[in-house]
């Protein structure tokens, strides 16, 4: 786990002036961030989060907001709500070298986008056998600016079930 961790438990949660629902963009099963085989990632050098095994093919939008980084290489989305969380959601670990084979994109970057927006489709078979990790990584960029992060841990459905709830 990351230096400055923000994670926190039911029984310690801190004070806070909101909480703020972060729903599961994709089906699958929630797993520690420190699970994810990235050196960045765990280190929470790319904020703090979870890691998914993914259960399904599509991504959504877990709420209302804006792309605002989404490569060619399909690898990854950033997406900013209307109240400022940053959200990166990275489509398997070095994904990025396959150059998009595997994914397709259903938005672009700049895109408004409401929650439950279809954003990726993504070939699950494929990506488990050209990658050495299928696992996606869901971290919140900004996480040094929240009072701690509660994540789930259980299986989800996209758009059903909670990921994680954010203390501001």
């Amino acid at each position: 786990m990351g230096l400055f961790s923000k994670l926190v438990t039911g029984e310690n949660i801190p004070e806070h002036k909101a909480a703020v629902p972060i729903i599961s963009p994709l089906n699958g099963k929630i797993l520690p961030l420190d699970q994810y085989p990235c050196p960045i990632f765990k280190e929470r050098l790319m904020g703090e989060g979870v890691a998914l095994e993914p259960a399904g093919y599509q991504v959504f939008s877990p709420f209302d907001g804006l792309v605002e980084f989404y490569p060619r290489t399909s690898h990854q989305i950033r997406l900013k709500s209307k109240q400022g969380v940053k959200l990166l959601i990275q489509f398997g670990f070095e994904s990025d070298r396959l150059m998009g084979e595997g994914f397709r994109l259903k938005t672009k970057e700049g895109a408004k986008v409401s929650r439950g927006d279809l954003l990726l489709e993504f070939d699950l078979p494929k990506l488990k056998q050209k990658l050495n990790s299928h696992l996606f990584a869901v971290t919140i960029l900004n996480s040094q600016k929240l009072k701690g992060i509660l994540p789930q841990r259980q299986q989800v459905m996209a758009m059903q079930d909670l990921l994680m709830t954010l203390y501001v």
